[in-house]
C-alpha cells in the first residue's frame, strides 16, 4: 500500500463482514519503521480493525479503493486510525 522501500500492508487478516459495497474485520497492519532508513528498518505490526470501502469498476472487476483503519491501541507514528488509497490496475 505504499511505495518503494517504505512498505505497509495487512496480515492476518479475518472478515466478519462482505458485502458487493464494503467489508470490515480485523487484522495486523504492518509497516517499515524506516530507521535506521527505509532499506533497512525493521517491521512493527499493530493490531487494528480494518474496513474497506470504495468499489470501483476496474478492467479485472469490481475492487475495493479505500481502507480505513482503527489500531487496537497506538499505531504507526502514534495514529489511532488511519485511511489508506488501494491501488486499482490501469485502465
Amino acid at each position: 500500500m505504499a511505495c518503494a522501500d517504505n512498505g505497509i500492508g495487512v496480515q492476518d487478516g479475518v472478515w466478519t463482514s462482505w458485502s458487493p459495497t464494503s467489508a470490515s474485520g480485523n487484522g495486523k497492519v504492518w509497516e517499515s519503521t524506516c530507521t535506521p532508513d527505509c532499506a533497512n528498518g525493521i517491521t512493527e505490526t499493530y493490531p487494528a480493525a480494518i474496513s474497506l470501502s470504495g468499489v470501483e469498476d476496474t478492467s479485472v472487476g469490481n475492487l475495493f479503493s479505500r481502507m480505513s483503519v482503527a489500531y487496537q491501541g497506538a499505531g504507526p507514528n502514534g495514529h489511532t486510525t488511519d485511511q489508506f488509497a488501494l491501488p486499482l490496475p490501469p485502465e
